[in-house]
């Protein structure tokens, strides 16, 4: 019996090239990356067994992303391109998926109540690709940009001058809705030797964002999908499998889905709306996403 086609069957050697492409020269070693290869062949398929099980309408047939072709062709063409280049490309192509992933979230919500246009923050912007992408479309929406590093700004953000670079734990700018993209799993990461974190560090992180917003005011957190309940080995091994290639010293302080909603409620945010999307992610492999939407309760931040 012929197995069903899935977003997993595209050539895994051509996505492999980019890993052996962007890696720095040091890191080009033959048996190493022969090694490497052998090992997240393993988490690739641990992880595609279990995401097949538990998102089937994501995977199968005709329920897969409809980026899907786009985000091979570009994996196939990225040896090519210089590391340079690849980041930047990447990085406005992982724009896009923010902001279906962004308008999906808010899709059939009530917004916060306000007089003007709402202001929308996006904390730990990192490139700007997406507040920039974000505020270029969305003339009736203010964007603001904050981050406590400087990563190099797209012309677009320089020009109208959305970021702002802040100290870590500092008071954050007011806002009606603030986005946290891939921030969670790195709050206090500079604070502590690396891969040492502190969870107290979260709770004090979520009182400034808690205090930046009226009492109406959303959170929309996007983060790795680890686990539903706790961190399950296919998950959890293939984000590091992967991440490890390129941010070997910032994989993260990743939590199933359960703690992370578990930690806005204990600071004063009730859960209004959960969606797990499936993006692409830095050499085309299909990953889940845990895409959670808090709204600010009328109780204090802790």
């Amino acid at each position: 019996m012929m197995r069903q086609r899935s977003a997993f069957d595209f050539n895994v050697d051509n996505a492999w090239q980019v890993f052996a492409q962007t890696r720095k020269p040091e890191g080009r070693d033959p048996e190493k990356l022969r090694l490497m290869k052998i090992e997240l062949q393993k988490a690739i398929e641990k992880y595609r067994k279990a995401a097949l099980k538990d998102f089937p309408d994501y995977f199968i047939n005709k329920k897969m992303p409809k980026d899907f072709l786009t985000e091979r062709k570009f994996s196939n063409n990225l040896p090519n391109v210089s590391p340079r280049q690849w980041y930047s490309s990447l990085e406005r192509m992982r724009a896009h998926q923010l902001k279906q992933a962004f308008e999906d979230s808010l899709s059939g919500l009530k917004m916060p109540q306000t007089d003007n246009n709402l202001i929308i923050t996006d904390v730990g912007s990192r490139s700007n690709f997406f507040g920039s992408l974000m505020g270029h479309e969305n003339k009736n929406q203010k964007w603001q940009l904050i981050d406590i590093k400087d990563y190099g700004l797209p012309a677009r953000a320089e020009a109208k001058g959305l970021f702002q670079q802040i100290e870590p734990f500092s008071e954050l700018p007011k806002s009606d809705i603030i986005t946290l993209n891939s921030v969670m799993h790195h709050v206090g990461e500079d604070e502590k030797p690396l891969g040492q974190y502190d969870d107290k560090k979260i709770s004090l992180f979520l009182k400034k964002i808690h205090n930046a917003l009226p009492e109406d005011g959303l959170v929309v957190v996007t983060e790795d999908y680890v686990g539903k309940n706790k961190v399950e080995e296919p998950y959890n091994n293939f984000i590091k499998g992967v991440d490890s290639l390129f941010y070997p010293d910032s994989l993260g302080n990743q939590k199933p889905v359960k703690e992370w909603i578990d930690f806005f409620r204990n600071s004063g945010f009730t859960l209004e709306k959960e969606l797990y999307p499936v993006h692409f992610n830095v050499v085309g492999f299909p990953v889940v996403e845990s895409c959670l939407v808090f709204r600010k309760n009328n109780m204090e931040g802790n």
